[in-house]
């Protein structure tokens, strides 16, 4: 506008003046807080109550059990319910949230099973192989711990479990539910005298080395169980339904029940196939309730995530074998930090995410040397590996995470989320409890409350001839980061079904991330745990304001966002919901302090609200919308935020007509 220009001046002078009292009052309004006035009214405060600021902090989540190809017949649905958990129950800080889980039981109808199963014969792979277990070495090498070839040959058919899940997710049988999970029943594949079975294959690699998998747990191994391979009977991945067949072939359930010596008695899945259990007078009903039932509890993941808009994750990796020509530049493809980056991210595609690995000398630091060696075990008998050390990694955990040493190797960052790690690369060397279980208990790593430690012997990382790289620390790394978020293994004692999820937490599989099942669990906790702690209080708090009773625009705006937070749980868009959980919480602490919505009130990414130790800073985003300073949200007014608020609002009444019409 060019000052200068009569007829402007002129026509504009009512204007000036309404900038004026709007600036005047605007003042009045944002310092008012600091007189000791109520600017909402001089009335009393009611004590009001009302179920249109509520929102449910635990939603019933249904679960849709189908079954393909079964007599119905012989499934009693209400024994199946019996072995079914009702709810869960999340443990907070002086309350519990329960999760209520509840099941509609359905038989896929002849057509659906039909197209079904043509599929499936597209897409099997005939005259396949797969491992099944030496139970007699096993059972031998579970009470001495000294490794014995434990795998023989399995004839067979293979279908790929990624296409039937892709199937399954195009053609849902009960897209209602919030989770579908298929019993399956492919024994028409297998042969009466079981030289034939059928199983669900995955192809897992490596991001490290780019190897597929073909080794079980203890690496050193290989040379006694080379080409070892990995037959499920069950699967979810990159889905978050589930889809399973008790008389398919694997040797997992039978590997844990001898290693960790279950009793089967409780768990019949885990020791026998369905088929043999049903010949021995087993109850179907039973196996499959069991089995479900374990399945179950991995919902929720986790009983105290971690969670906010920014994590830094560090990695120190020493090493002690550069005498044996390895060198630092040499050992940086034992991370893929591009692959580490994306799964973290996927998990958390709302937040920040620094990744910072280094690799440094063993040498560098002199109190390792002593740490390591204030940890050495030894075995009362032969030790599982003749010329191994064995370290005990709950004497490392509290060495190494001493503050006095840890604040020496890691550097502080401003981050919501900080996750911690210490890796080493020894030669001849393996973490060890002995008595902790079966086979010497020996171990890969460690991870718990934002910290995990790993170690690595170099025939893990190396084929024999130590220049071909066979695995790398991506896998444990990330399955120890889960751990430091808050994750459990997908197992637990005598719960081993679950397990057969794609998942990085679990024992079985050989994948390096967490599966959609995870991924939902973790997020939609966050945001039950966000309205629980922080969400409700401030609704309940903003009903009890008598000017927000009145103020219809505000009530209008807030029930707007909680619609959208409902519908986007409804949808199991979890991340959308956190979003909008922080654009309610600005909005009704704003509202709380100065008795009126922010100016100029939209929704943003709260990853774009501008956050300041003790300042006042506002910022115009590129929409041109106003950004809530946090020091107005969560700090006390001051003479700075007077006239800082006092100009914004003038500005904009100044650039934007409309806006100044809206503020009207």
């Amino acid at each position: 506008m060019n000052m200068n220009d009569n007829k402007s001046s002129s026509r504009n002078k009512p204007r000036s003046f309404h900038l004026i009292l709007m600036m005047l009052f605007s003042i009045l309004l944002v310092i008012s807080p600091l007189m000791g006035l109520d600017v909402a009214s001089s009335a009393s405060v009611t004590q009001q109550t009302s179920d249109l600021f509520t929102l449910p902090v635990m939603e019933d989540l249904e679960f849709a059990i189908v079954f393909i190809n079964y007599d119905p017949s012989l499934i009693d649905t209400t024994a199946l319910r019996s072995y079914l958990p009702s709810n869960i129950t999340l443990p907070l800080q002086g309350e519990n949230l329960i999760q209520n889980l509840t099941y509609t039981f359905l038989f896929a109808n002849s057509s659906y099973t039909q197209e079904l199963l043509s599929y499936i014969d597209s897409i099997a792979q005939r005259e396949a192989q797969t491992s099944r277990l030496n139970l007699t070495a096993l059972n031998a090498q579970a009470l001495d711990g000294h490794p014995r070839k434990l795998f023989l040959s399995q004839n067979g058919t293979a279908i790929p479990a990624e296409a039937i899940e892709e199937w399954l997710h195009q053609n849902p049988y009960h897209p209602d539910a919030d989770y579908e999970y298929y019993v399956f029943n492919l024994s028409y594949f297998d042969s009466v005298d079981h030289s034939q079975e059928h199983w669900f294959t995955v192809r897992e690699i490596d991001p490290d080395s780019g190897v597929q998998r073909h080794w079980w747990r203890n690496e050193w191994d290989f040379p006694i169980n080379f080409d070892a391979k990995f037959p499920y009977a069950g699967y979810s991945g990159k889905y978050a339904d589930y889809f399973f067949d008790p008389t398919a072939f694997q040797w997992y359930t039978q590997w844990n029940f001898i290693w960790f010596q279950y009793d089967p008695s409780l768990k019949p899945y885990l020791e026998k196939d369905l088929d043999q259990y049903l010949r021995e007078g087993g109850d179907i009903n039973f196996y499959i309730g069991t089995w479900l039932g374990d399945l179950m509890n991995i919902h929720p993941y986790v009983s105290a995530p971690y969670f906010g808009n920014s994590i830094s994750i560090q990695l120190v990796i020493f090493q002690n074998v550069s005498h044996l020509g390895f060198t630092n530049a040499g050992l940086q493809w034992l991370i893929n930090t591009t692959h580490f980056q994306e799964v973290i991210q996927e998990l958390v595609p709302h937040a920040t995410v620094d990744l910072n690995v280094t690799i440094v000398e063993f040498s560098r630091y002199s109190e390792l040397e002593t740490f390591f060696s204030s940890s050495e075990v030894k075995y009362s008998g032969p030790p599982p590996i003749d010329q191994y050390r064995y370290y005990s990694g709950s004497t490392l955990w509290n060495l190494l995470w001493d503050p006095a040493f840890a604040d020496k190797v890691f550097s502080d960052v401003n981050s919501d989320v900080v996750v911690r790690g210490f890796a080493f690369v020894i030669d001849n060397a393996t973490l060890a409890e002995p008595g902790m279980w079966a086979g010497g208990g020996l171990y890969t790593g460690l991870g718990g409350g934002g910290r995990m430690i790993q170690l690595m012997e170099l025939d893990r990382l190396y084929y024999p001839d130590r220049i071909t790289p066979r695995r790398g620390f991506s896998r444990v790394v990330i399955h120890e980061t889960g751990h430091a978020l808050g994750f459990p293994h997908t197992f637990a004692p005598g719960r081993t079904s679950p397990d057969f999820i794609a998942d990085v937490m679990g024992y079985y599989p050989g994948v390096i991330k967490y599966s959609r099942i995870r991924i939902e669990s973790f997020q939609r906790q966050a945001v039950n745990i966000f309205i629980s702690d922080v969400i409700n209080p401030l609704l309940n708090r903003a009903i009890n304001f008598e000017l927000l009773q009145k103020d219809n625009d505000t009530k209008e705006l807030i029930v707007s966002i909680l619609n959208d937070i409902t519908n986007a749980r409804n949808d199991h868009q979890y991340i959308e919901a956190w979003i909008k959980l922080h654009e309610l919480k600005s909005l009704i602490e704003y509202y709380l302090m100065y008795g009126y919505p922010p100016p100029m009130y939209t929704t943003s990414n709260p990853s774009s609200i501008t956050v300041s130790e003790g300042g006042n800073d506002t910022t115009i985003n590129e929409s041109g919308n106003v950004t809530i300073p946090t020091s107005f949200i969560t700090g006390d007014p001051d003479l700075a935020a007077v006239f800082t608020m006092s100009f914004l609002l003038l500005s904009i009444a100044v650039t934007k007509r409309t806006r100044k019409r809206r503020m009207k």
